[in-house]
């Protein structure tokens, strides 16, 4: 299904939905998760009224795709430099088997094969 298609099913679902509305703000929390620490990847999470936690292999490999997609879509340089900023802290967290690891960066990581392919994709 095309995604025009859905927005148009949904918007007769919702009459109050807004796509722009929503891409927006889905956008804008990712780029704070990422503003948030000085790493440059983006956080997994954030607790209510403590702010983003800290920057996480696994979930900052998904946000790349997304944001290069984001830069082909809207041609913006901004997604694409957040994307190379995501895929450079990436290769700084990498350990030294090439693998990703699991969970937040720690100093005695394990390896992960799914947050691997996440980051390699």
């Amino acid at each position: 299904m095309e995604s025009a298609e859905i927005v148009r099913i949904l918007s007769k679902v919702h009459e109050n939905f807004d796509p722009d509305l929503h891409l927006r703000e889905s956008i804008g929390w990712i780029k704070r998760a990422q503003d948030f620490g000085t790493d440059r990847g983006v956080s997994w999470g954030t607790k209510f009224g403590q702010g983003f936690q800290p920057s996480y292999p696994e979930t900052t490999g998904h946000i790349i795709c997304a944001f290069l997609d984001l830069a082909r879509i809207f041609s913006t340089a901004e997604y694409l430099e957040r994307a190379i900023d995501m895929g450079l802290w990436e290769v700084a967290v990498q350990m030294r088997n090439g693998a990703v690891m699991a969970g937040p960066v720690n100093g005695n990581p394990t390896p992960a094969a799914f947050n691997t392919g996440q980051v390699l994709l």
